[in-house]
Parts: C-alpha cells; structure tokens; sequence
C-alpha cells in the first residue's frame, strides 16, 4: 500500500507548470526521499515515458 501513496504522491507532484523536473525536485515537491522517488519512476522510465 505505501508504494501505492508514494506513485500518486509522484504522480500529483507534476503539474502544467513542472511537467520536467529532476528526480530530486520529483522528491521534494512528493515529500519523498530520493530513493522513494527513484523507485516511483522507474515503471515510467521501464515504459518509455520520460
């Protein structure tokens, strides 16, 4: 279940306005450390999404 609240945390941190950021942007603005974050990512960077 946490790694479900941490993708939409992912997911919700991107906006019009931050439609790019850095792994370490996707963190801070998802209240996530790096590595949660990284691990949130990587089934969207594992599909071609950038």
């Amino acid at each position: 279940m946490q790694s479900l609240e941490h993708g939409l945390a992912v997911i919700r941190a991107f906006g019009t306005d931050r439609a790019r950021m850095t792994l370490s942007e996707v963190a801070r603005e998802a209240a996530l450390s790096r590595a949660s974050a990284r691990r949130s990512c990587i089934p969207w960077w594992s599909s071609g999404m950038p």
